[in-house]
């Protein structure tokens, strides 16, 4: 279903009041957001983040081989405030960067795989079952004898 014709958009209102507007992204308007009165847009599905993103964008989104598909996109309405910065604008920008496929820019994937290491490494060394406070923890439990009606046993 798309939007009804007869809804005055955001877009539409924002036309007649001067401001230059743009859509890029995901946008699920089923129409070219330029019939809701977006003066640009560059919309549509990626079967890649990495160029070739998908044969729609060949035109509308200019990109070479190791090209980001979220950075092109981005890159895209930058340009756009570029242009229109001396009168009032809107831009409309959706990333599609957390659905599939899921790729992400491979420096970036490195950088958070790393820190990811050395927060689980942090945080186990925290509280194990070889830690002095837990092995004295688990020996007055055991002293008590109170060990089979404790919850968390480690």
């Amino acid at each position: 279903m798309s939007l009804p014709d007869e809804e005055i958009t955001l877009a539409e209102t924002l036309n007649q009041h001067g401001y230059a507007t743009a859509n890029y992204g995901k946008a699920h308007l089923r129409k070219d957001p330029k019939t809701y009165g977006f003066d640009e847009a560059i919309t549509g599905w990626v079967r890649s983040y990495y160029h070739p993103f998908s044969p729609q964008y060949e035109k509308t989104l200019p990109a070479k081989k190791g090209d980001y598909y979220t950075d092109k996109l981005t890159d895209a309405a930058l340009d756009f405030i570029e242009r229109n910065k001396d009168r009032p604008f809107f831009v409309h920008l959706e990333h599609f960067a957390v659905h599939d496929p899921i790729q992400g820019r491979k420096d970036l994937v490195g950088k958070y795989q790393k820190k990811l290491a050395n927060m689980l490494h942090s945080k186990a060394s925290i509280l194990t079952p070889d830690s002095p406070r837990v092995e004295s923890f688990m020996t007055i439990q055991s002293s008590t004898q109170k060990s089979e009606r404790t919850l968390g046993q480690a």
